[in-house]
C-alpha cells in the first residue's frame, strides 16, 4: 500500500447513525465543526474578491500621504521670500503653500479608484453566485471541489449572476451612501430623522433578502424580478431563522472587535480565516430549509407519495402487475414503523432497467453512477446519504427500496476497479464499466446539449437494499 499524504477519496466524518439531522442550532454547530477546514479554505479564496477595493483604498491613502510638488518646494520658496520680501516672491510663497496642494497624480488616482470599484461591481454577482453554490452544497452534506464547483456555478449562472450583482451592488451603495450621509448630519429635523430611520429599516430588510437572493438563483431557473419578490416574502416567512442568523453574525463581529481592541494583530489576522465563509454558511444553513419548505417540498415531482390521490399515482405507474412505488413505500414504512413524513425518490436505471434492477434485488449491484453536469444543468439536488429510493423496472413497477450509504464525486478517468465491481455490471471490470458508461453518458449529455469528456465529474452513489417484497 502506497503512502499518501492526502487521500482525497477517503470518506470524511459524516453523520452518525441515528443522529438527529434536523436543521437546528445544535446541529448547526456540529456541521460547522465538521466543515471548518473546508470553510477556512473557502474564506481564503473569498477574500480575493475584495482585492480591487483594497487597491482603491490604498490608492486614495497614498494620494493623501505622498508629498506633492508644492510640499517639496515650500521650504525653498519660503527661504527665498524671507530674503527677498518683494511682491513677486510673496506671490510665489502663496502659490507654493501646502494649503493649496493638489496631488501630483490626482487624475491617475481617480482613474485607479473608479476602475477598481467598477471591477469589483462587475465581478460582485459572480463571486456571490459561486460561493453561495458552495455553501448550499456544504449545508446539504454534499461533497465539493472548491475550484471546479466555483467555476461551474459561475458559468452556469453567468448572465443572471452578473445582472443580480449589478442590482445588488447598486442597492448596497445607495443604501450605504444614504445612511452615511444622513448619519453625518447632512440632513436634520423631523423629516431628516424619519428618512434616516427609514433607510436603516430598508437596509435591514434588504440584508435579509440577500440571504435568499443568490440561494434561489443557483437553485431554480427564475427571473430576477421573481427572485426579488420571493426574497422579500421570505423575510417574514423565515423571520425566526433570519433573526437568529443575524444575531450570530453580529456576535462574531462583536467578538472580533473586542479582540481587535485587546490584541490588535490577532484582531486583524483572524478575520482572514472566517469573515466571509462562516457568515455565508450561517445564512445558507438558516435560509435553505425555508426555501426547501416553501419551494422544493411542495413540488408534485419531488415525491410520488405526495400525489393528490391514489388514482393519480396509478396513472404514473400504469402497469397492472406488481406494486406501484407508493404501494411499496407504504409497505416499507409499515414494516419499519416509520413516520408518514419520511420522503423518498422513485426512479429506474438508464439502459436495461430490468436487468439492472434485478442485480440490485439480488445484492450484486450496490452502486450507481450519474453525470454530475446533468444534475447541474437541471439544477437538481445531488443524492444524499441516508435518503430512500424506490427502484422501478422498465414498466415503472417497484422492485425494492434502497437507502443511500455513500455519495462522492470523481472524475470519469479516476474511477477505480473497486468501484466498477460495486456496480456489478457485465464482468465487473473497470474496462467494461468505462465502455458502457461512456456510451450512456455520451447519449444522455447530447440530449442536454453537453459533451462527454474523460475528466467529466461522475456522481458515485453507493446504497443497500432495505426492503424487497416477499
Amino acid at each position: 500500500m502506497k503512502f499518501k499524504l492526502f487521500n482525497l477519496n477517503k470518506d470524511g466524518k459524516g453523520v452518525e447513525k441515528n443522529e438527529d439531522t434536523t436543521p437546528n442550532i445544535g446541529y448547526y454547530f456540529k456541521s460547522l465543526w465538521r466543515k471548518l477546514t473546508k470553510l477556512l479554505s473557502i474564506n481564503l479564496l473569498a477574500i480575493l474578491q475584495f482585492v480591487p477595493l483594497a487597491v482603491a483604498f490604498f490608492a486614495y491613502f497614498w494620494a493623501e500621504t505622498t508629498p506633492t510638488l508644492t510640499d517639496l518646494s515650500f521650504p525653498l520658496t519660503y527661504g527665498i521670500a524671507q530674503m527677498d520680501p518683494s511682491p513677486a516672491k510673496q506671490i510665489l510663497l502663496l502659490l507654493s503653500s501646502p494649503q493649496l496642494n493638489i496631488p501630483v497624480l490626482s487624475l491617475g488616482v481617480v482613474l485607479t479608484i473608479v476602475g477598481m470599484v467598477l471591477l469589483f461591481a462587475l465581478l460582485f454577482g459572480w463571486w456571490n453566485v459561486g460561493f453561495t453554490y458552495l455553501m448550499r452544497e456544504l449545508v446539504n452534506g454534499r461533497p465539493i471541489f472548491i475550484f471546479s464547483d466555483l467555476k461551474h456555478a459561475i458559468k452556469r449562472n453567468a448572465k443572471q449572476g452578473f445582472l443580480m450583482g449589478l442590482i445588488d451592488f447598486a442597492a448596497i451603495f445607495i443604501l450605504g451612501f444614504n445612511i452615511y450621509n444622513m448619519g453625518t448630519g447632512a440632513t436634520s429635523g423631523f423629516f431628516g430623522d424619519f428618512f434616516y430611520v427609514a433607510n436603516i429599516a430598508i437596509a435591514i430588510i434588504y440584508i435579509i433578502m440577500r440571504f435568499y437572493m443568490y440561494l434561489m438563483l443557483v437553485t431554480f431557473d427564475m427571473k430576477i424580478i421573481k427572485i426579488l419578490k420571493n426574497a422579500l416574502i421570505f423575510v417574514m416567512l423565515g423571520i425566526k431563522r433570519n433573526l437568529l442568523a443575524i444575531l450570530w453574525i453580529v456576535i462574531l463581529v462583536a467578538l472580533n472587535v473586542v479582540l481587535f481592541i485587546v490584541y490588535t494583530p490577532l484582531g486583524l489576522i483572524l478575520p482572514l480565516f472566517y469573515i466571509v465563509a462562516i457568515p455565508m454558511f450561517t445564512t445558507a444553513y438558516a435560509t435553505y430549509p425555508v426555501i426547501k419548505r416553501y419551494m422544493i417540498d411542495p413540488s408534485p415531482y419531488a415525491n410520488a407519495a405526495e400525489a393528490d390521490s391514489e388514482e393519480e399515482a396509478e396513472t404514473v405507474f400504469s402497469d397492472d402487475s406488481g406494486l406501484s412505488a407508493d404501494e411499496m413505500w407504504q409497505a416499507f414504512m409499515k414494516q419499519e414503523n416509520m413516520s408518514e413524513t419520511t420522503s423518498y425518490k422513485a426512479w429506474a436505471f438508464g439502459g436495461d432497467a430490468d436487468s439492472l434492477a434485478d442485480l440490485v434485488v439480488r445484492g450484486v449491484k450496490t452502486a450507481t453512477a450519474s453525470a454530475h453536469s446533468l444534475y447541474a444543468a437541471e439544477k437538481l439536488e445531488l443524492p444524499r446519504v441516508g435518503e430512500y429510493n424506490v427502484i422501478l423496472n422498465s414498466k415503472n413497477r417497484a422492485v425494492c427500496v434502497t437507502q443511500t450509504t455513500k455519495v462522492y464525486v470523481l472524475p470519469f478517468n479516476k474511477i477505480t476497479e473497486e468501484y466498477a465491481e460495486l456496480e456489478g455490471e457485465g464482468d465487473k471490470s473497470l474496462k467494461y464499466w468505462k465502455k458502457v458508461h461512456k456510451e450512456i453518458f455520451t447519449k444522455e449529455l447530447e440530449t442536454a446539449g453537453l459533451t462527454f469528456s474523460e475528466d467529466m465529474r461522475v456522481i458515485c452513489e453507493q446504497f443497500k437494499v432495505v426492503y424487497r417484497p416477499e
